[in-house]
């Protein structure tokens, strides 16, 4: 049967002996990898000084008990030697190695200090452990101070605080599989993994099939790209279960070095309990999910902040209903928004603010389309980087090779020669060699076509009212370009199924203006009906606060 728990270097040591089999390779650590752990425990050391609760957890030992009473390692072999030894170092007993390629591995690992070892040192395996051995001397060599007191301190924290996820896999379980998957293919047990064991472990066997099965549907749910995103999750997980262990052993800021840190943490808990909340924090995100204004408050929100906000702030006595979680929701996502001075905020004064409103017009913008059901992608938005986008092209700033000069100057002749009152500027287009244009030849071509164009035909702006949500890769294919091309390349863009906000799309197809008289140019009318909407969208959504 499988055993799954913390175990002390105390209580390895009572064991007595492991065996190292011949499918592993040999002892290889550095005194990179040594020197790093030695550090790491003497930092531990000073940390957790006169808290003998805290303890240093090692990465999983796993093993498989022998008929003779001994237990063979399968994984862990490099630490436990490493950790062998350091008590040998420190004079201190120790558990007794055997590896089955080395039948003096026992003795050489006693003796080390001794100083008739030297010659005997005549393969890899006992090099790295000599090395390994001196490395643990000059370190402790390089304490100035109190050396004896640091040894002796060193030497009961060793025993008492460290410790490892003792793994012990059933006696007959094929161990050559399990050391392929957590060695050649250097896949890790996770706390996923580490945990499921645990809570198998401490169920009857008529339980277990239930527990599997709601484990899957809980794993399978995750995995739904929709919902994971909507989450708002940024820490990548092999297994998405994990990211709700996380959350109960209070684990999901990322700040945690040690990656079984969870896993130790609920080593404390009832199993029966944790399994319990999992499914129950489940149920709750199931329940945003399905609950269309939840499902697009939450998805906007936990693009800046982490989910666990949100649970928490549902949990809280203080939030009486569903109802008045929402409202507490909508007051957060207008939080900072001034709707009178929309028309103020610029792309360099205010980049972040106005890519903060755009998706929230955005978000809003699909949330209100009742009739189709649909929701905003949150799970496209977050695989893709975003930007800001004019949408009549301000000026050439930024275009500085004679391929960049040739395809704005193709745009600027099909834009002006459907105006006769452009002819003279086409023609100077049209006999443009851009071979041999110079750089300040070109600025003063563009000048001349631009000061033409001013007026109501081509308004330069800054402001929110000229301006898009979109990816950054389909914003490179757009920029510098006049409108009616990038509307082209956009609607090109749109029937080769790539995602474009829906508020984007429907201003590149002037679904606010007024009147449309054509899609050549984005006018100075097209612009106030453009911010009209903005604003008419969000104070509709503040009303919707204010009467709740």
């Amino acid at each position: 049967m499988e055993h799954i728990a913390l175990k002390s270097v105390n209580e390895l040591i009572d064991v007595e002996h492991y065996y190292i089999p011949s499918y592993q390779r040999g002892y290889r650590w550095t005194a990179t990898q040594v020197k790093n752990l030695l550090d790491d425990l003497y930092e531990f050391m000073g940390k957790s000084f006169g808290n003998p609760e805290a303890f240093y957890c090692l990465q999983p030992l796993v093993l498989r008990k022998r008929e003779d009473g001994s237990y063979e390692v399968i994984d862990g072999q490099q630490r436990l030697t490493t950790i062998s030894i350091l008590l040998t170092f420190l004079k201190e007993d120790s558990y007794e190695l055997e590896y089955a390629t080395r039948g003096s591995s026992a003795k050489f690992l006693r003796s080390m200090g001794q100083e008739e070892l030297e010659e005997e040192v005549h393969n890899i395996d006992f090099h790295f452990m000599r090395e390994a051995y001196i490395t643990v001397e000059e370190w402790f060599k390089n304490i100035q101070v109190n050396r004896q007191t640091v040894k002796k301190k060193f030497s009961i924290m060793l025993g008492e605080q460290v410790k490892f996820i003792w793994y012990e896999v059933d006696p007959k379980t094929e161990v050559r599989e399990i050391f392929s998957r957590l060695n050649i293919g250097k896949i890790p047990l996770t706390n996923a993994e580490l945990i499921k064991a645990r809570l198998m472990l401490e169920l009857p066997y008529k339980d277990r099939v239930e527990l599997a099965t709601q484990w899957d549907h809980v794993e399978r749910f995750l995995q739904r790209s929709s919902l994971w995103y909507f989450l708002g999750v940024q820490k990548p997980y092999e297994n998405r279960i994990e990211f709700l262990f996380d959350i109960i052993a209070n684990n999901t800021s990322n700040i945690q070095v040690d990656p079984y840190y969870t896993f130790y943490v609920l080593q404390e808990h009832d199993t029966k309990q944790i399994w319990q909340n999992i499914l129950a924090i489940m149920a709750i995100f199931e329940e945003w999910f399905n609950d269309r204004e939840l499902y697009h408050y939450i998805g906007y929100l936990t693009i800046k902040a982490p989910i666990t906000k949100y649970l928490a702030l549902y949990n809280n006595d203080k939030v009486l209903s569903k109802r008045h979680f929402k409202e507490v929701l909508r007051l957060e996502m207008i939080d900072n928004i001034d709707i009178e001075r929309l028309d103020e905020l610029d792309y360099h004064n205010h980049y972040g603010q106005i890519k903060q409103i755009l998706l929230l017009f955005n978000v809003l913008t699909m949330l209100n389309q009742q009739q189709s059901n649909s929701l905003f992608p949150f799970d496209k938005y977050h695989q893709m980087d975003w930007s800001l986008e004019h949408i009549h092209a301000r000026n050439t700033e930024g275009l500085r090779t004679k391929a960049q000069w040739a395809a704005w100057i193709v745009d600027a002749t099909q834009y002006l020669e459907k105006y006769e009152t452009y002819q003279k500027i086409v023609e100077q287009l049209k006999e443009a060699d851009v071979e041999k244009l110079t750089e300040s030849q070109f600025e003063q071509l563009s000048i001349i076509v631009l000061e033409q164009l001013k007026g109501e035909l081509v308004y330069e702006s800054d402001g929110i009212e000229n301006l898009v949500l979109l990816d950054q890769a389909t914003n490179i294919r757009l920029s510098n370009h006049f409108y009616p091309i990038k509307y082209k390349r956009l609607i090109a863009y749109d029937q080769e199924g790539g995602f474009i906000p829906l508020a984007t799309r429907n201003t590149f197809m002037k679904y606010y203006s007024e009147e449309v008289d054509n899609f050549e140019v984005w006018t100075q009318r097209d612009r106030e009906d453009y911010l009209n909407a903005i604003k008419t969208t969000l104070t509709q959504f503040i009303g919707k606060v204010a009467t709740v």
